[in-house]
């Protein structure tokens, strides 16, 4: 480990550690509700902090509306109850196939959530710690994104920048690692795919069907299907009228659909911990070009038992190197092993 040093703060830094914690967490059995959560309608904590970690090149860190102390200790998932799949060697064949998203624009653009309001998060005291870490943003134009990013954003229906990505996004179009700790619902799915498809559509990219391993340039993972796939159907509103090609995969389907669907073409992989490994196994994923891994909501990745496949995907000898990607981490806590 190598420790962070603090360069500049804004606002007052509270002890998180004592301040408690409840959230809202998307749980597919009964197993996962003796892991220390508590529901919540949702929102932020009062008080937030932004941390950087210095490795081999420049990164930055984000703490907003911690919930405290890391919760590790509770029931161990089985492979079955963290939602993956679950194949002839573990239990009965999956055959299971999602219907596809409807692909009309009024569909994508859908808002399945109204009345947020996210002027109260302006209240939240963020901590910023790093290496000259970039100066947040104020509205959205000030990232200077193309004309079609900001034609999905407005369709989008965001209009004000939360905490999270005042201050994410412009420390991930500067290129820099990020390591943020944010609650559900404060706005990070944006924060990190907003610069993620700026970048991408600056660079130039293709996703061709003709390939018989595609590969990525980015890969995001989350822990359990609901979120991964509300992560997919955000990455499909930005990238709209775009070449760039988002796809989702995850347990609890049929892995011959999951492959059919990367096949069809992949630039934005979304997917769970085992399905991954799986199609990754199964030589239909290539790691090579990958510039983006976000792993969110990483301490209940952990807490579900996947830390083992997380440490597999980083050490997989075609993934890139640390300096040759950015790596992007979101937690709801921030204990010593998710900084691991």
């Amino acid at each position: 480990n190598r420790q962070c040093q603090p360069v500049s703060r804004f606002g007052s830094r509270r002890n998180s550690a004592n301040r408690g914690f409840q959230e809202r967490n998307i749980v597919e059995d009964s197993s996962t509700q003796n892991r220390g959560f508590k529901g919540f309608p949702g929102g932020f904590g009062r008080s937030e902090s932004v941390k950087d970690e210095q490795r081999d090149r420049p990164q930055s860190g984000i703490f907003l509306g911690s919930r405290g102390r890391g919760v590790f200790g509770g029931h161990a998932a089985t492979y079955k109850e963290c939602n993956e799949e679950i194949g002839s060697e573990r239990g009965p064949k999956v055959t299971y196939v999602p219907p596809p998203p409807p692909d009309d624009e009024q569909a994508i653009f859908a808002r399945y959530q109204t009345g947020i309001n996210f002027d109260k998060y302006d209240e939240n005291v963020v901590e910023v710690s790093g290496l000259d870490p970039p100066a947040p943003l104020l509205a959205f134009e000030e990232a200077n994104l193309c004309q079609t990013l900001n034609m999905n954003i407005a369709k989008a229906g965001y209009s004000k920048l939360t905490p999270v990505q005042k201050y994410s996004i412009p420390i991930i179009l500067a290129g820099r690692d990020l390591m943020a700790c944010a609650q559900t619902g404060s706005g990070k799915t944006a924060a990190f795919l907003l610069p993620i498809v700026a970048h991408m559509m600056r660079d130039g990219v293709t996703a061709s069907s003709f390939k018989e391993q595609q590969e990525p340039e980015c890969i995001i993972v989350a822990p359990t299907r609901e979120l991964i796939n509300q992560i997919f159907l955000e990455a499909r509103k930005f990238v709209y009228g775009t070449c760039i090609k988002p796809v989702v995969i995850y347990g609890g389907t049929q892995t011959g659909h999951s492959i059919r669907q990367v096949m069809q073409g992949c630039n934005i992989l979304c997917a769970t911990p085992g399905r991954l490994l799986d199609i990754i196994g199964r030589e239909k994923i290539g790691l090579q070009n990958v510039k983006y891994l976000v792993l969110d909501e990483a301490d209940r990745m952990l807490d579900m038992g996947f830390g083992l496949d997380m440490k597999k995907l980083i050490s997989y000898p075609s993934m890139p190197p640390k300096d040759k990607r950015q790596t992007l981490m979101f937690s709801a806590t921030f204990p010593e092993e998710v900084q691991r």
